[in-house]
């Protein structure tokens, strides 16, 4: 029954699958000219090796900074003269955050406590901030500027708290109780403060600020070196990436278009292609499946002196989810920005990453050492894992920017 259930799916789907697209290559035959061929093999290409880069990536991390230097800086030489004209506002931006990004992947996963990089991730938060809340000064109401102000006198107190606690662990002093209070209290507050905050936004902007600040606070408290400095950079570069792109939508924009139709574009696959190498970079920035800088527990015992596995591993894997609601709520304000349906980057993305997953299932072996096979069935796991999770990343953004995203009627695709 089991042999049955397994043999059934796959004749099912590929009789459909063959149902559908022979008819449309008979089409294409007929009425594609050599030129547009040549394209589509030229992207399918692109597409291929995009996706191997990220399976290679897996075991050298250097790529990831390939990948930045890539979409930072080759990207833009096939702009044309009219999208440079159109992006020129924020393609200095976008190149230096992605240079800059592009260095941590190259430190070394090795990591020790550094209170003075832990104090400028806080110091980078703090400026970024700023000059954050400069760009939306204009529309924003005085209660919003507040809650802003505060979130940023939480940081500081947090980098106040954290430089504390760790001169006294370091000495072997143990953890002041009230240092351990107020990180816990700072935590929470600024942590929940984004979700519960009744403050109107008046711009998408706004709100993705809020959340950004809001996690401020644990990129400084949990990191125990360059963290909080990757929080920054990953953060202005998925800002950078919306104005980028929003540019280049409307410098593509020769007439009106029908707001309730989707059409697939070009553009929309490469789009699919920064949010998964995004979304890997969001967990391999810092680290590999090896050894995660995110997961030594030096920065813990700053809020729980005593070893407590339960709640130690809460506060790890918030400090790894943190990164994806910047990104969530990034990708609907892109997806809104561009006048797509919800899900539809989120579906294409479905169809090109079983290429990445099917990669690992082949790499998977149960010959060698112990490590050999951990690492196979690791990296299969984390990229099945990431690929599930990027579904929630695209639903919890839609869910949190509901009340900023206001759209048109429902879209159908044409």
């Amino acid at each position: 029954m089991d042999v049955l259930s397994y043999v059934t799916f796959p004749c099912y789907f590929w009789q459909r699958f063959l149902s559908q697209i022979l008819p449309l290559l008979k089409f294409s035959t007929l009425n594609v000219s050599p030129r547009h061929t040549w394209t589509t093999i030229s992207r399918v290409c692109l597409v291929s090796a995009a996706l191997i880069s990220m399976v290679v990536a897996y075991t050298h991390r250097s790529i990831w900074s390939i990948g930045f230097l890539i979409i930072g800086f080759v990207w833009p030489l096939f702009w044309s003269s009219e999208e440079r004209v159109h992006v020129a506002g924020s393609r200095w931006l976008w190149m230096t955050s992605c240079i800059i990004t592009a260095i941590f992947p190259l430190l070394s996963v090795d990591k020790t406590e550094t209170l003075s990089s832990i104090l400028l991730g806080g110091t980078g938060m703090l400026l970024a901030g700023a000059f954050m809340i400069k760009q939306v000064a204009r529309s924003a109401s005085r209660s919003l500027l507040l809650v802003f102000y505060i979130q940023c006198l939480f940081i500081v107190i947090t980098m106040v708290v954290t430089a504390s606690s760790v001169r006294c662990l370091q000495a072997k002093a143990g953890l002041p109780l009230l240092n351990q209070i107020s990180g816990w209290i700072v935590l929470s507050v600024s942590s929940l403060l984004p979700f519960i905050s009744r403050v109107e936004h008046s711009t998408p902007m706004s709100k993705i600020l809020m959340y950004f600040l809001g996690f401020g606070p644990c990129f400084v408290i949990l990191s125990i070196s360059v963290e909080g400095m990757f929080y920054v950079a990953y953060s202005m570069t998925l800002l950078c990436w919306i104005e980028v792109e929003s540019s280049l939508r409307n410098a593509q924009r020769s007439k009106p278009e029908n707001a309730q139709v989707y059409r697939f574009q070009a553009d929309d696959l490469r789009i699919v292609l920064f949010f998964l190498f995004f979304v890997q970079v969001g967990f391999f920035g810092t680290g590999n499946v090896a050894s995660v800088s995110s997961f030594y527990l030096s920065p813990v015992y700053r809020l729980i002196p005593i070893f407590n596995p339960f709640y130690m591993s809460a506060l790890l894997l918030f400090k790894i989810i943190a990164p994806y609601i910047i990104l969530s709520v990034v990708f609907a304000t892109l997806t809104y920005q561009l006048h797509l349906p919800r899900f539809a980057l989120f579906l294409n993305a479905l169809m090109i990453t079983d290429g990445m997953t099917v990669m690992f299932f082949f790499n998977v072996t149960d010959t060698g050492s112990w490590l050999e096979i951990g690492q196979t069935i690791s990296f299969f796991v984390v990229a099945s894992l990431l690929l599930a999770w990027s579904g929630g990343i695209c639903a919890g953004g839609e869910y949190l920017m509901a009340d900023v995203l206001i759209r048109t009627p429902k879209f159908h695709v044409d």
